[in-house]
């Protein structure tokens, strides 16, 4: 389906009443609905992506008309109980969107699901780091590295996967309740992050594009900070400095994965007791990557 123009359409000023239902399908609270009238729209023509209980679910995108690069995700949904005519999407989100959407013109895009054969063709001309279900060669433990930090309640977390690469493990911590934001430097893995969200996995994380000066005092509830730091600072030179701006960007919990030496350029000094000392955290797992290195997984809390 191609971007389509809506407009917001005031609701009934009752809709908070019909959330509680779907927070057992996303496994957090839910906020809405946000109606989106789309002319010439008939959602019930169109496939859902989940269907729980008798209710269907879309994925949507959602964008204002004079912010493009701004990009919201959400949820149309309809149950047998809807009174909404077809062209007019009931949307919800683990965060409220802004009143800003309430004016003007809006681009909707309600992306379609590929086919196990088409899934597999793109996944071929990928560069996979990461390993999902459906990557044609392992490379990484990704499903590993999710078990061992998979220790807390996701549920209503805002979570920050600071260079997310094609989204692992933004989509895991999606799955279990937590509202998160994908962020990356390169457009390469963004841009494959979002096909993989669109058309494979319908997980409604948003991805953004990374700059150094995002990441303010108190910003997220959790941090994941895995198998990054050795691909922007070699010779962890900045590790420490690195590793302090994030704990204060965190109010609950950081996750870190780091190589740890010999695997690094000549004249590196840190031993793996200094790494250690730097984090100041829990060691949850050291292990021998499939590809290069042996790495570490931590876990540092924020002090009450």
């Amino acid at each position: 389906m191609k971007a389509r123009s809506g407009f917001f359409k005031q609701g009934s000023g009752q809709a908070h009443n019909c959330c509680k239902p779907h927070e057992e399908v996303f496994h957090c609270k839910m906020h809405g609905t946000f109606n989106i009238r789309v002319p010439f729209l008939r959602i019930t023509e169109i496939k859902p992506h989940i269907v729980h209980n008798g209710k269907q679910y879309w994925l949507v995108l959602v964008r204002s008309a004079n912010d493009m690069a701004t990009e919201y995700v959400g949820w149309a949904i309809r149950d047998k109980s809807s009174n909404q005519l077809p062209n007019v999407l009931e949307v919800l989100t683990r965060r409220r969107l802004p009143d800003c959407l309430r004016d003007g013109e809006l681009k909707v895009l309600i992306p379609d699901k590929w086919s196990d054969e088409k899934v597999t063709r793109w996944a071929l001309r990928q560069y996979w780091f990461q390993t999902f279900d459906f990557s044609p060669k392992p490379r990484a433990n990704s499903r590993l590295v999710w078990e061992k930090i998979n220790v807390i309640n996701w549920s209503n977390q805002l979570v920050y996967d600071a260079g997310c690469h094609y989204g692992f493990f933004s989509f895991e911590a999606s799955k279990r309740g937590a509202c998160v934001y994908g962020f990356d430097k390169d457009d390469k893995s963004l841009g494959a992050a979002r096909t993989i969200r669109d058309h494979i996995v319908q997980q409604d994380v948003r991805f953004i594009k990374r700059s150094n000066s995002m990441f303010g005092p108190k910003c997220c509830d959790v941090m994941l900070y895995l198998s990054v730091h050795h691909q922007v600072d070699p010779a962890y030179a900045e590790l420490e400095r690195t590793l302090e701006r994030l704990k204060q960007a965190v109010r609950k919990t950081l996750f870190i994965e780091l190589i740890l030496p010999p695997t690094f350029p000549t004249g590196f000094r840190l031993t793996e007791r200094d790494i250690d000392d730097i984090i100041d955290g829990e060691t949850l797992h050291r292990y021998k990557h499939a590809v290069r290195g042996t790495r570490k997984i931590y876990r540092w809390e924020a002090k009450s």
